[in-house]
């Protein structure tokens, strides 16, 4: 069979105009499962880097919804018709984002990517409203020719926008510091008098990492950001530090200090920072040190991200055990669920307060004070709390004490339970 040339829209027949309608109208009644299809595919694709970075995932999430939705909707109002390239200020971001990393070449992968899982949600949803083969295949061509030429006029601006970044690369102080700190976490250029000297920061000291980012959207920008850093170094006890913008939405910090911060004093003092989210990770001497301080602010980051909003501020001393029992989540779940029986789906104060007395060594007296609870307050919990433990709960504290971090640190009971079930 002769393959089918797509007509102009003024050509297109009514039934076909109203079938390319109605599928586009359909797909986008289920968009939350397109788009939750389109982001893990795009995700699988990315290289390991940038969606391990949550103000990454997220701005290439908003960009697959808002280049995808753009399409859709100018073909349900003008099918066929060419549509402009969505140069969204999402879009930009993660471009800029990708090239400053070097690795632009996936950004055009994201949207064939893309248009791959659209397509496939395009095709079953016509089927599902047409049986006539003659009207499927001139709307199919036609859907099919239009997401293709609307991809290509993507890819060519956003060619435009990676190429002024790299022209920007070339000169920009912050792109070239960027680099160099890609290099050295990848493991290139150990020689830390020569990383000094092309980071402007001396290395060979003490180091602590850290991640700060926010909402790409409603965030305080880079510039917020940076001053975030510097507060969160004043925080600590530290000099100026090393500030590395990773993102539109997310900056790299690291901390000339040996001592590693207490979390709960950074709480206190840098409760006016708001909106900023700080991933503490650890200190550590020289490049090493700056390599290990900043994975491990990557992996308290990740916990972070697990918990939505919960939480602004972590230190990797805070989830380090969690982070290991909670690589593979369905089994840390099962390991919650087991240890702690009812208390696993009581009340979330039972569990958080039981929490509390369990790392203050049983002190009952401090954890009142630090809930602002009366003592027998306290004690009535952690009877409740108890009589939801499994039998010979009394032999296994270590448990306990691990599975309540877990739930604390991984979402709490209802994800927990879900990936036990």
């Amino acid at each position: 069979m002769a393959p089918v040339t797509p007509p102009l829209a003024a050509q297109l027949s009514p039934t076909a105009r109203e079938l390319i309608r109605g599928t586009l109208e359909r797909v986008l009644d289920d968009a939350p499962a397109l788009f939750a299809e389109l982001h893990d595919a795009v995700a699988a694709s990315a290289p390991a880097g940038l969606v391990a970075d949550p103000a990454l995932a997220l701005e290439i999430e908003r960009s697959n919804v808002a280049v995808l939705a753009a399409w859709l909707e100018a073909n349900i109002r003008w099918p066929g018709e060419p549509v402009e390239p969505v140069l969204s200020a999402d879009t930009l971001n993660i471009v800029r984002d990708v090239a400053r990393r070097g690795l632009e070449d996936s950004t055009y992968n994201y949207f064939r990517v893309g248009l791959a899982v659209a397509s496939q949600h395009i095709m079953h949803a016509a089927f599902a409203l047409s049986t006539d083969p003659v009207v499927l295949r001139e709307a199919l061509a036609t859907m099919l020719s239009s997401s293709a030429d609307y991809i290509d006029r993507s890819i060519s601006a956003l060619r435009e926008v990676i190429e002024q970044e790299r022209e920007a690369r070339s000169t920009g102080g912050r792109t070239r510091r960027l680099e160099v700190a890609t290099a050295l976490l990848e493991g290139e250029g150990a020689d830390t008098a020569l990383a000094s000297s092309r980071l402007g920061f001396e290395l060979g000291r003490p180091l602590l990492g850290s991640i700060l980012w926010a909402d790409p959207r409603t965030g305080p920008g880079v510039d917020g950001l940076e001053r975030a850093a510097r507060a969160l170094a004043e925080a600590c006890g530290a000099r100026t530090p090393l500030v590395i913008p990773a993102s539109a939405a997310s900056v790299w910090a690291w901390l000339p200090t040996a001592q590693p911060p207490d979390a709960q004093t950074l709480r206190a003092q840098l409760s006016p920072v708001g909106e900023v989210r700080m991933a503490i990770g650890s200190t550590g001497m020289g490049v090493s040190g700056f390599r290990r301080g900043h994975l491990d602010a990557m992996q308290t980051q990740r916990v972070m991200h697990r918990l939505g909003h919960a939480v602004d501020l972590a230190t990797h001393d805070e989830v380090r055990v969690v982070a290991l029992a909670g690589s593979d989540e369905p089994a840390a779940g099962e390991f919650v669920a087991v240890v702690l029986g009812a208390l696993a789906t009581a009340a979330p104060e039972l569990r958080s307060t039981l929490r509390s007395v369990v790392s203050s060594g049983f002190d009952t007296v401090t954890v009142a004070e630090s809930l602002g609870l009366h003592r027998n307050t306290v004690l009535a919990r952690v009877r409740r709390a108890e009589n939801l433990l499994p039998p010979g709960w009394e032999r296994r504290w270590i448990d306990i004490a691990l599975a309540l971090e877990l739930d604390r640190w991984l979402g709490g009971g209802a994800t927990l339970r879900s990936s036990a079930s």
